[in-house]
């Protein structure tokens, strides 16, 4: 049994549906392996598209027939992989956009100080 069902109606796509009902589409060349019968695992292995853990969940989903719920494991797991390193991006990022904006003010106060004092001598 395919993973996916039949083919959708229009060429060119293969789609499957997640728990919240959104349709997610598979890259073309991806799909034309899955609707000749290739498994989904074995399709994006050979495309080194996903990371190995990922890969051998999708495989376990279709070795057990859960492969909607391994899918969403997945997908979990991912996201929570991409929210930990845009957290620590901005842990890291923060406080050296933080210094280099108290530079400018610094730059910015201790020229129009400058220009005061400038301003002051003139007048004597």
């Amino acid at each position: 049994m395919r993973p996916f069902g039949p083919a959708p109606p229009r060429a060119g796509r293969c789609a499957f549906r997640r728990g919240g009902g959104r349709v997610h589409r598979l890259p073309p060349e991806i799909a034309e392996e899955v609707r000749a019968g290739s498994s989904l695992s074995a399709a994006l292995e050979a495309r080194a598209v996903v990371d190995p853990a990922s890969l051998s969940m999708i495989r376990a989903g279709e070795e057990a027939d859960r492969l909607p719920d391994m899918l969403r494991s997945a997908e979990a797991m991912l996201q929570g992989r991409i929210a930990a390193r845009t957290k620590a991006a901005t842990d890291l990022l923060t406080p050296v956009l933080t210094l280099t904006i108290e530079l400018l003010v610094a730059g910015l106060i201790l020229s129009v100080i400058g220009a005061i004092l400038d301003l002051n001598d003139a007048a004597l």
